[in-house]
């Protein structure tokens, strides 16, 4: 449809879910797994939630590496953005610096 606006869905929740377990709760300066901050901040929902970052973590591991920590983030960033839109930039990024701040 020609002029036709399509607005993205944000997952709120699993972007913030994905956030707490790449940075923590109460957030550190460096990137990791955190699923129990996950559960702290969601409860009875932290598990699904968690079991869906794993599976976002086993897709992205399929994503080459490059020695170019920009290159490997930006892939990583593109990956997501084209499969997993319900993400918000912020989840993404978080993602991203797990994936190069490990690569190092």
């Amino acid at each position: 449809m020609e002029g036709r606006i399509i607005h993205k869905v944000h997952d709120d929740i699993l972007s913030r879910a994905v956030t707490a377990f790449v940075w923590g709760d109460p957030p550190r300066s460096w990137p990791s797994s955190d699923p129990a901050a996950v559960t702290r901040l969601f409860g009875d929902g932290g598990a699904e939630l968690v079991q869906r970052i794993t599976a976002l973590l086993a897709e992205l591991d399929q994503v080459p590496p490059d020695d170019d920590l920009v290159v490997y983030g930006d892939r990583i960033e593109q990956a997501l953005e084209s499969n997993h839109p319900e993400l918000t930039k912020p989840a993404r990024e978080a993602l991203a610096r797990r994936y190069t701040f490990g690569w190092r």
